[in-house]
Parts: structure tokens; sequence; C-alpha cells
């Protein structure tokens, strides 16, 4: 039992844990996530400087396809 639990350390020595739990992660994304679209109304309740970046992005994203 010792032998083998030392065998498996081994194997398992060099393994990057974080690497192996981000592709994991990306694995179970699809291949488009969804950008949000706020509504008009919700346009009028923001800040100044929340409604500038949304447009900001709005600007941003459009040549990529994006809304």
């Amino acid at each position: 039992m010792k032998s083998r639990a030392k065998e498996i350390a081994k194997l398992i020595e060099n393994e990057d844990g974080v690497a192996a739990a981000v592709d994991a992660f990306h694995r179970h994304l699809p291949d488009e996530l969804p950008l949000p679209t706020p509504s008009l109304e919700e346009d009028e309740h923001l800040n100044p400087l929340q409604w500038f970046f949304l447009q900001l992005g709005r600007f941003c994203c459009a040549p990529c396809g994006g809304v």
C-alpha cells in the first residue's frame, strides 16, 4: 500500500493543479458568452460614469459583432 501511494505521489508531483482547474473551467464555458443588453429604461437610471462606460462598451464591441 505504501509503495503504491509513493507511485501515485510521483505521478502527480509535477502536475499543475491550478492550470488543470482553469482548463476544466474553460472547457465548460459556451463558445460565445452572451453580453448583457440593458434596456432603455435601465439606461435612464445609470449615473453619468456608468452611462459613459456602457456607451464605450457598445462602441468598442460593434466592430466585433457585439451589441
